[in-house]
């Protein structure tokens, strides 16, 4: 394993254990961190930790991904409990401005009474970071208490950030007037700091903080505490701790030399800071906006030199952070990553991460706008690494760029976790919200790709006809039961493919659930791949239940006249749905058949729903859905074909969706049920006049199908790809997924194709050293080159579990008729 890569265990996860709605037994709201060498959970409302270990049992990230809550609440107990002291009094946390909203308090506080009428759920703690690398959020308007119940006139924020070795806590104070402090506090106290295999978690405080750390003999806690001052809403006082897992190899004040140089477009010395609140480096990245003409220049990319020198005896873990802020142009999509110095991908993941929310009118800590990369290398003693951070946007060689990031939604509101995926850099293409915060859908924004844009723009954002949903279960007493316990797993950003998995449970704990959403590299249509596996552990009554959502019950603001259904030979039906009522009109459609689709076409964009992102003036697209694989027990029985209803939504506007359902003679889901399911979500232009992108056969289609079920008839027929292997390993039909045999490669080919279809190879002993070739058909071989500015048009990802390598490419196949002959080799 080359010395730099990801280790199997370099993963974090946040998430609410019982849902962002839900409460633990003890009626707390618990945000857990989970890492491959450590986990801990936080009470949020009072900034308190409940439980803090290092893993016994070691787990990769997709073992992790569904790990229950018992792998949290078994770690050892621990506490977090914060004070002031002013006046001499002692103050403690005893929750934030929601849990303490009372008459008086708030009275103290200077804040208006109406808050006591105005709580949501978790609305105090922040996410602000999520992805592979790193995790932070923050926990606002704590309130301190004496023991007599009153209030000190100030508001506390923990922010935690976690990495995969350690987690850091900071503490900050402020006060909207002058407030004399003596002391800040944290006593912290953890359960068993050493695992049976002699692993400890060893506590770090900043420098400055180190003559203020106070171990209590008696009851084992840590007091670190700051000296006093007087603060207002521009003097903080802050206390930052870490716990640290890994502390024979620590992040934390890693002493790693790092020079960061412009390549292009800039040139100049990229400044480097290191954030001791968070053990962060942290590069600086210029602006770029006024060096990029997107519509002149869409394979421009971003390029800056790294030089990392690790001079000291012991293996260096260095925590990056690759920064923007103001104005982050392309920031709708962008993919970065880290290249050899000669351009080739090295596979080491870099976070997205991002922000362009603001509220007019007011600040927040962390709006936007704003983007973060964060990456994490590991650099073996007294040697100096170099390589390439690049940053793609709206084409990487030649194809827009898929790209998946966490959109922090500060500055907008809910402030949970939500996600954005694009292909290229022309607005989101569509959006995620796992644990449905802002109360519509799991899956939320949807947009079409190279159709006319607002005020009538090209290469800009398009007009949203979202949005659709994962599985909808209402139980016996018709409540629905969200999925919890919601888990993120970035595993490919892109920009060939991005790949990222969902993971929970649903609320009554009776269906566990796992989703992968995946976004390919093309120019011709918004096309998102869906798979989803649930599976029953209790028996289940419900009165209503749906395994996916074509427009969901909160989020369906898009009407049209005409539904239809069919295979890959053709049309089955056509009809002129109903529109709203939030009734079926539909149940029990038996799907048998090949690629099963669903059209929703005839569109009506003169009744969408008004807002600052829907124009009546720009393209408006049609839907549709394919199924490309079902497998199901349900009832205790086969369900060998899906069924379909179509449900009246009321969102905004009157409308109509599709879902897969149950058969109709299944009325309880028993355990050992599941549904395994594998869909394409399709955004299709109307017509060819409001298509401009470049891809020909789309058009040509476009000209005898318009607003017709055929569109989406041509997708679910000609992306059914047959594959066949003379060398190496078939893993998957769409994306083709090839593993090469022990001597490196392989050999296959693939009949079928549309468009640009991923091409992914896996199972490579290393990330540089090979070559995609095509067949002539005279049995001689030609080089795959898409590059526009060298080796830059396949993607690499490294898989630590196997210590191997994978590349993606992305051919279109809709240029080649027949069968088309492919291999991957080794350069000898």
């Amino acid at each position: 394993m080359s010395p730099m890569m990801p280790r199997d265990s370099d993963y974090t996860y946040m998430f609410w254990n019982h849902g962002w709605r839900g409460e633990s037994a003890e009626g707390k709201r618990v945000m857990s961190i989970q890492t491959g060498r450590y986990a801990c959970a936080f009470d949020t409302e009072r900034a308190a930790l409940l439980h803090f270990g290092v893993l016994a049992k070691k787990a990769d990230a997709t073992q992790a991904l569904t790990a229950g809550n018992d792998l949290i609440y078994d770690l050892p107990a621990a506490s977090l409990s914060w004070h002031l002291e002013a006046d001499s009094t002692s103050y403690q946390v005893r929750g934030s401005r929601d849990t303490c909203r009372t008459k008086e308090n708030l009275e103290a506080l200077g804040l208006p009474l109406s808050l006591l009428d105005e709580r949501t759920p978790g609305e105090q703690t922040r996410m602000i970071v999520s992805g592979r690398f790193v995790q932070r959020f923050d926990m606002e308007r704590l309130c301190f208490e004496s023991d007599s119940g009153d209030a000190l006139p100030v508001a506390g924020r923990v922010e935690v950030t976690a990495l995969p070795d350690y987690v850091a806590v900071t503490m900050e104070v402020t006060a909207e007037r002058d407030v004399e402090l003596s002391r800040l506090t944290a006593r912290l106290k953890l359960g068993a700091c050493e695992t049976d295999a002699g692993e400890e978690l060893v506590i770090w405080v900043p420098q400055e903080q180190r003559g203020s750390v106070h171990r209590d003999e008696a009851n084992g806690a840590i007091e670190i505490a700051v000296p006093g001052t007087t603060i207002g809403c521009d003097t903080p006082l802050r206390l930052t701790f870490f716990v640290d897992a890994e502390a024979s190899e620590s992040c934390v004040g890693s002493e790693a030399e790092i020079r960061a140089q412009g390549i292009a477009p800039y040139s100049d010395s990229i400044p480097v800071e290191y954030d001791a609140d968070r053990g962060l480096h942290w590069l600086s990245l210029p602006e770029v906006g006024e060096n990029w003409d997107m519509e002149g220049n869409r394979d421009f990319m971003e390029r800056v030199r790294l030089v990392i020198t690790n001079s000291s005896p012991t293996t260096a873990r260095v925590p990056l952070v690759f920064a923007k802020s103001k104005n982050v142009a392309g920031i709708t999509g962008m993919t970065p990553m880290l290249r050899q110095v000669d351009g080739q991908p090295l596979g080491i993941p870099v976070q997205i991460s991002k922000n362009w929310h603001s509220t007019a009118g007011k600040r927040f800590l962390y709006q936007g706008p704003w983007f973060q990369g964060y990456s994490l290398l590991t650099i073996e003693p007294e040697t100096t690494f170099e390589c390439e951070l690049t940053i793609a946007y709206a084409q990487w060689g030649g194809v827009p760029a898929a790209s998946h990031a966490q959109l922090c939604l500060i500055g907008y509101g809910g402030n949970q976790l939500w996600d954005q995926a694009a292909i290229g850099s022309y607005g989101e293409t569509i959006t995620y919200d796992p644990d449905v915060n802002l109360g519509r859908s799991m899956i939320d924004d949807v947009r079409p790709l190279l159709l006319e844009g607002m005020h009538e723009a090209k290469w800009g954002w398009t007009n949203n006809v979202g949005g659709g949903d994962f599985l909808v279960y209402f139980n016996e007493r018709n409540e629905k039961q969200y999925l919890t316990r919601m888990k993120a797993f970035y595993e490919q950003y892109g920009p060939n493919l991005t790949n990222v998995h969902y993971a929970g449970v649903s609320a009554d704990g009776k269906i566990k659930a796992h989703m992968k959403v995946s976004s390919p590299r093309c120019d011709d249509l918004s096309r998102s791949c869906h798979w989803f596996r649930y599976e029953v552990k209790e028996p289940v009554e419900f009165s209503r239940l749906a395994f996916y959502q074509l427009g969901a019950d909160g989020y369906n603001n898009h009407q049209f006249n005409q539904m239809a259904w069919g295979d890959k030979d053709g049309l089955r039906e056509e009809w002129t749905p109903g529109k709203g009522g939030l009734v079926y009109e539909r149940t029990g459609l038996q799907c048998d058949g090949d690629q099963i689709w669903f059209s929703l076409h005839d569109s009506l964009p003169g009744l969408a729903h008004s807002s600052g992102f829907r124009e009546a003036t720009a393209a408006w697209a049609n839907r549709g859905l394919v199924v490309r694989s079902w497998s199901a027990r349900l009832g205790g029985k086969d369900a060998p074909v899906p069924y379909a209803s179509v449900f009246l939504t009321d969102d905004h506007i009157a409308s109509a969706n599709v879902e897969l359902s149950a058969p109709p003679d299944v009325g309880r889901l028993l355990p050992g049920d599941y549904v395994e399911c594998e869909v394409e979500f399709l955004v299709l232009p109307i017509c060819a006049e409001h298509y401009y992108g470049p891809n020909a056969p789309l058009r040509v289609s476009l000209e005898t199908a318009e607003h017709s079920w055929e569109a989406v008839q041509r997708q679910a027929a000609g992306n059914q790809l047959t594959v066949t292997a003379s060398q190496g390993t078939v893993l998957h039909g769409n994306p083709v997924t090839i593993r090469v045999d022990a001597a490196d490669g392989a050999e296959f080919e693939i009949r079928g194709g549309v468009s640009y279809v991923p091409i992914v190879i896996v199972g490579l002993s290393a990330p540089d050293g090979y070559r995609l070739q095509l067949g002539k058909g005279n049995g001689g071989w030609t080089d795959f080159d898409q590059s526009v500015h060298g080796n830059d048009f396949w993607q690499t990802e490294y898989c630590a579990a196997q210590s191997m390598w994978t590349r993606v490419y992305n051919v279109d196949l809709g240029t080649h008729a027949g069968e088309q002959a492919f291999r991957i080799m080794r350069d000898a």
